[in-house]
């Protein structure tokens, strides 16, 4: 039968009385069915059974319109033999020689089942987000599940773009969303699919309405993305770029708590329980909660179990306490200054955070619990008044930060000799080699000495860039056990160490100047000309001739006479925060410099950890990565590593980092095996003996005055050399020299391990010197009146390429010279 007159095309046709009572009688089961969640599978075998029921009542003349039925209660066998003759028309229509009988029949079916369908769908009076999805299309985790970390982690840190412009005019025009409702019922009858995805007429309708857009309305259209891709570009760079202010920490931790509360919830999935972050800092609190999902279960946070919500404030309150001291050491001001006045601080600190505090708990709103801290006087103390506050307060807030450490009663802040804030203008490595927050202080650890003697181990962070040893006290890590010295001049040993986690250990540069003995405290009595230091993470016996690192003429590899290191290996944890500062480091790379991200340095040594390990010591190697992201984030100009200094009857020497800087083509950075011996070396391999060729390459890219006459280093590297023109950053920098240290640290074999080491060790300590000579990085001067060509900045690329062999070539013609 034809649609009724003025029906419009599409749209389904409407059942007579008998019909739609019929439908109006089934529709109870299809709601039941809907709201158990069934799958697909079962809805599909719902409504092709009603289908067939339907036909079995009404026949197959006329079944939509006849007035009364054939059969108002079917039997089994009516509905069998019914559904054999569906099946039948089914198959039978398919065919050539098909009759019209079984083809206007296996059209009815298909119209019949299409219009029930969208009957049942339109009167179901059940919650709409239960509609269950297509068997070929996989579910959907719920966005609070965070079905996955490399998810989470790319939402938050990936580069916003421009979009497509058909979905913002889309967006733009109110009445959009109304007419894709009203349309979606006629494509899904025309598609012969009722669970035809809406979003797919959206994108289809968003297209066809841009398309057909007057030239002025897609002008404005493009003006508004740009301006709202500008603004999402600026905040993002807010977000990923190191505070200047505590004004900005407060940003950034209330911009990335949606972030955290995804992560929580992703371990706690992951756990199969619960997961709690406590995040205190500048002032503020953040407390982040996940509870594994539960099927039929109801979910419950950690603070809405009833007893547990006041404990887990209570530890918020003291991890803020201590946070508050070491924000008022980082940026040089105390919170209370800054706190505004109880009266008119209505909202509390728990509020901020999603729990609740009682009113007797009522606290600053900047600084909820810094109340607690004692009262600064100053006359106790024996200082002036005047000029004293900054410095005092800061004596007592490192005094109050007590370091995990052997022995930690020994452990006091020196109040007169408390180092200052570094300033703003002091270069700096943009990366500090470690991890935590970077102290400036100064701790002093008293030891036993020999023979009744005790010497002052003092631990500096020197504001002057000739004084940065490339690592910052670390609190809370184990430190030295024991100090024993004895010489004939009364020194003051001072031992600068670089700290790398709680288990990282570096070489140990010692100066030994005489000094009178009431300035070394009157403790040391005795002495002879030698000294031991036994540090509780390893044992080493200092020279005073430093590194001494030879190649000989017979092959012989290289080492470095330090003594013997026992080090320890990293654990998990320090393996995840090395993992994540390379990431942070990398992300900040790939913003400056283009290249980064086309060789795939963060990918590549984001792997370190699981290719050394077992191979050479793992804490070096991450050491040598971390001093390196230094190297490359300070404001060092970028240069080309001369091979020739090193090369071996007239070619370069390592072939392996030879092929490295001259591939013509730029391609990912990967971990390439190593050569046999006696074997032929392909392009893509490490020489067979790639440590001592690496070594003497290492050797000729030093200063001369870390050399004596026979070329060998007999110093250690030491910010008063001239380290001019020497390993500087960039592509075809040092870059090629850690590569091939590392690949080398991969495809060690037995014996190679301690003489890796100590390459390594030597690697990190000159990338901390230059990256602190390079100071911090300061970006590109923009002059007035320069109008920024936007896309067109591409063409910069071959600009700097011409400028490295440019330079490459006058290194080349340095030295046949």
């Amino acid at each position: 039968m034809s649609p009724p007159t003025g029906a419009k095309i599409g749209r389904p046709t409407e059942f007579g009385p008998s019909q739609a009572a019929h439908w109006d009688g089934r529709q109870p089961l299809y709601n039941a069915l809907r709201r158990s969640k069934a799958s697909q599978k079962k809805m599909g075998k719902f409504l092709d059974g009603e289908t067939i029921l339907f036909f079995t009542v009404f026949g197959w003349n006329n079944p939509m319109r006849c007035e009364h039925p054939t059969a108002s209660e079917p039997t089994t066998e009516a509905i069998e033999i019914r559904r054999g003759e569906a099946c039948e028309a089914g198959q039978v229509a398919s065919q050539k020689t098909a009759g019209e009988m079984h083809k206007e029949r296996d059209e009815l079916v298909k119209h019949v089942r299409l219009l029930m369908s969208a009957r049942f769908q339109g009167k179901y009076d059940g919650p709409k987000n239960t509609k269950v999805a297509k068997t070929k299309v996989p579910a959907v985790a719920n966005k609070n599940s965070s079905a996955g970390i490399q998810e989470i982690l790319m939402t938050f840190l990936t580069k916003p773009t421009l979009g497509q412009l058909c979905k913002a005019w889309a967006k733009s025009r109110p009445g959009f969303e109304t007419d894709v409702d009203r349309r979606l019922a006629e494509v899904r009858v025309e598609k012969g699919d009722p669970n035809y995805a809406r979003i797919g007429l959206w994108n289809t309708m968003a297209s066809e309405g841009y398309l057909a857009a007057s030239a002025e309305e897609k002008e404005e259209i493009m003006k508004k993305a740009k301006d709202a891709l500008d603004n999402r570009m600026e905040e993002r760079r807010e977000l990923l770029a190191e505070p200047k202010s505590m004004a900005e920490a407060l940003r950034f931790m209330e911009t990335s708590q949606s972030f955290l509360e995804d992560l929580m919830q992703f371990f706690a999935d992951r756990c199969g329980g619960m997961a709690v972050m406590v995040v205190a800092g500048s002032g503020n609190v953040v407390i982040s909660q996940g509870t594994c999902d539960i099927v039929g279960k109801p979910k419950l946070l950690y603070t809405d179990i009833e007893g547990e919500k006041p404990l887990l404030e209570g530890l918020a309150g003291r991890i803020h306490q201590q946070a508050c001291l070491v924000t008022e050491s980082k940026w040089g001001m105390r919170l209370s200054d800054h706190a505004k006045d109880p009266q008119r601080a209505t909202q509390s600190w728990s509020e901020q955070t999603g729990t609740v505090m009682s009113q007797s708990q009522e606290r600053s709103a900047i600084a909820p619990i810094i109340d607690e801290l004692p009262s600064v006087n100053h006359n106790e103390e024996g200082g002036n008044d005047k000029g004293t506050d900054d410095i005092y307060y800061q004596t007592l807030a490192m005094d109050r930060m007590r370091l995990d450490v052997e022995g930690d009663e020994a452990v006091r802040v020196q109040p007169n000799t408390v180092a200052t804030l570094r300033s703003a203008s002091t270069p700096e490595p943009a990366s500090s080699g470690m991890f935590g927050s970077q102290q400036s202080h100064s701790i002093a650890l008293r030891s036993t000495c020999t023979r009744g003697s005790s010497v002052t181990r003092s631990m500096t962070d020197d504001a002057s860039p000739e004084a940065y040893d490339g690592g910052l006290l670390s609190a809370g890590f184990p430190q030295a056990a024991e100090v024993t010295i004895s010489h004939s001049t009364q020194p003051v040993l001072e031992v600068q160490s670089h700290t790398f986690q709680e288990r990282l250990v570096n070489d140990i540069v010692t100066e030994v100047e005489p000094v009178d003995a009431h300035d070394a405290g009157g403790q040391c009595q005795e002495a002879e000309n030698q000294m031991h230091v036994d540090l509780q993470a390893y044992e080493m016996n200092i020279s005073t001739r430093g590194i001494n690192l030879q190649v000989g003429d017979k092959g012989v590899l290289p080492a470095l006479a330090l003594g013997r290191q026992v080090f320890e290996d990293l654990s998990p944890f320090d393996i995840t925060e090395y993992e994540r500062r390379c990431a942070a480091d990398g992300s900040q790379l790939e913003g400056r410099k283009d290249w980064w991200s086309t060789h795939g340095m963060t990918r590549f040594l984001i792997t370190v950890p699981s290719k050394l390990r077992g191979r050479v010591n793992l804490t070096i190697g991450c050491r040598a990565v971390l001093a390196y992201l230094a190297l490359e984030l300070s404001n060092a100009t970028d240069g080309i590593l001369d091979l020739s200094l090193g090369a071996e009857d007239g070619e370069s020497r390592p072939a392996y980092t030879a092929w490295l800087r001259n591939k013509p083509n730029i391609t990912k950075t990967v971990w390439h095996p190593r050569a046999k011996l006696g074997e032929k070396r392909k392009p893509a391999s490490l020489d067979a003996d790639i440590g001592r060729l690496l070594t003497a390459l290492w050797v000729h890219q030093q200063p001369e005055s870390r050399r004596d006459d026979n070329g060998d280093l007999k110093h250690a590297a030491n910010v008063s050399m001239n380290w001019q023109g020497c390993l500087r950053p960039g592509p075809k920098g040092i870059r090629l020299l850690l590569v091939t240290l590392l690949c080398w640290g991969g495809q060690s074999e037995d014996g190679e391990g301690e003489r890796w080491n100590a390459l390594a060790q030597d690697f990190a300590n000159v990338c901390d010197i230059l990256a602190a000579q390079g100071g911090k990085y300061q970006p590109p001067h923009v002059t007035a009146g320069v109008v920024d060509s936007g896309p067109q900045k591409r063409p910069k690329k071959l600009t700097e390429k011409a400028a490295l062999l440019k330079e490459e070539s006058a290194n080349k013609k340095g030295a046949k010279r």
